[in-house]
């Protein structure tokens, strides 16, 4: 079984998000996943989702998903949500994953941030996320993605089109529908997260 984690020291980007999605996404590719809860929010429901929901909000917790994970010879994906700013968390989660993901949006903040957090952890890839559609709002933002391909040219995913319906996956109680955005937003970064992991 392989671990990932989307992490990050600057809260706001769309760990959590992308994590929710990330599993759907692989769930919906025929790939078990499990999505791993490691900030002090409530523990979401899984009763409705394709994917399975772990409690991973104590080190103990985490320790013990992460061992199961590692002890399954399987052919499933667990995914862990770094939650917000927490330097040593991003630490462990880190040394244990097979593939760190980093969202950023497109601000100089994020992007100052991402090359920082690119240079901490070297199995780190940067994940363009909540990105615009219409072409203008695009040719402006790429300008970002521009400037960390300068530092960074191999370790940049493509840019995620933001849709507000794959929110509905962070819901403490998901209906177990998600829109066609959504799904499709869902599968294309189950595809990217599965291009890197080491097989």
């Amino acid at each position: 079984m392989k671990i990932i984690c989307f992490a990050g020291t600057k809260g706001g980007t769309g760990k959590t998000t992308n994590s929710h999605a990330a599993a759907h996404g692989l769930a919906m590719l025929g790939i078990p996943a499990a999505y791993v809860l490691t900030d002090k929010r409530q523990l979401p429901s899984d009763d409705k989702r394709v994917y399975s929901v772990i409690d991973g909000r104590t080190t103990d917790l985490l320790e013990q998903a992460v061992a199961t994970a590692k002890g399954h010879n399987g052919a499933g994906v667990l995914v862990i949500d770094g939650g917000g700013n927490r330097e040593a968390v991003d630490k462990l989660i880190n040394s244990v994953s097979d593939a760190v993901f980093l969202p950023f949006g497109a601000s100089d903040d994020d992007l100052e941030t991402v090359k920082e957090d690119l240079k901490r952890f070297p199995k780190a890839w940067a994940l363009p996320s909540n990105w615009p559609n219409n072409t203008k709002a695009k040719e402006i933002d790429s300008g970002y993605v521009d400037k960390l391909a300068a530092d960074f040219p191999d370790r940049i995913l493509k840019e995620l089109v933001a849709t507000h319906a794959v929110r509905d996956l962070v819901l403490l109680q998901f209906s177990g529908i998600l829109l066609p955005p959504a799904q499709r937003f869902c599968k294309l970064l189950a595809r990217q997260v599965l291009d890197v992991l080491p097989f």
